[in-house]
């Protein structure tokens, strides 16, 4: 039987740590360190100053937002498992139903071009949708129904509106949708009313 000397095995280890883990321990404190001493206005850091725009409380669906290019309405908002929808042929219709365990959002909203001399591209990934889990969604790319909310490069004055549709877990409660492609402090958000 051979026995281990524990002295020198557990040395080797400490040595080990010193070696390898010691620098990375103090790198990561030294960066701590600097966070704790940054100015509570650095941006940086997500702090908000006196001069960032006021985070928006959030609005309820038909109420209408502004960012510095877009004024934003979200008009309507609904839960569906299925929707109908025309090929185009005089009396061709078909009926397109929520995956299994999911439901749809319908949503419709409208963005109209309020930069003073510039143009804005809209499309519908610029709207999220968010549950209390902070699971995100995106807008699905196949909906075919009535009115759908298309892509376009917006001059000021031009509005683009139509409906998107946003498969989500038939579970899912809380859900925001915010305009911005992501949920920032700043961007406009909606509270779905179910």
């Amino acid at each position: 039987m051979k026995f281990v000397n524990r002295k020198s095995c557990c040395g080797s280890w400490v040595k080990l740590f010193l070696a390898h883990m010691l620098p990375f321990c103090l790198v990561f404190l030294m960066f701590m360190a600097t966070l704790s001493c940054a100015s509570p206005e650095s941006p940086a850091l997500g702090n908000r100053t006196s001069e960032d725009p006021p985070v928006p409380a959030l609005l309820a669906v038909g109420d209408q937002a502004e960012t510095a290019q877009v004024r934003v309405t979200v008009y309507a908002a609904e839960k569906i498992t299925s929707y109908t929808w025309s090929t185009g042929h005089p009396g061709d219709t078909r009926t397109h139903e929520a995956p299994t365990g999911k439901i749809w959002v319908l949503l419709s909203a409208s963005v109209r071009c309020i930069a003073g001399d510039g143009k804005v591209i809209v499309t519908r990934t610029n709207f999220v949708l968010t549950d209390s889990d902070d699971t995100l969604y995106q807008a699905s790319w196949d909906y075919k129904g009535a009115g759908e909310f298309h892509a376009g490069e917006l001059r000021p004055g031009e509005v683009l509106e139509g409906k998107m549709l946003f498969a989500i877990p038939a579970s899912a409660a809380g859900l925001l949708v915010t305009y911005g492609g992501v949920a920032h402090y700043d961007s406009p958000s909606w509270r779905l009313p179910f």
